[in-house]
């Protein structure tokens, strides 16, 4: 269950960081 565990606890992250990434106005940052 360890490596069963440890792919759902990455997915988590990696939809996590998209999500958050996908909020952020990075366009606005790199022209400001």
């Amino acid at each position: 269950y360890a490596l069963l565990m440890g792919a759902i606890a990455l997915f988590i992250v990696l939809a996590i960081v998209m999500y958050v990434t996908r909020k952020v106005d990075w366009y606005a940052r790199d022209a400001g």
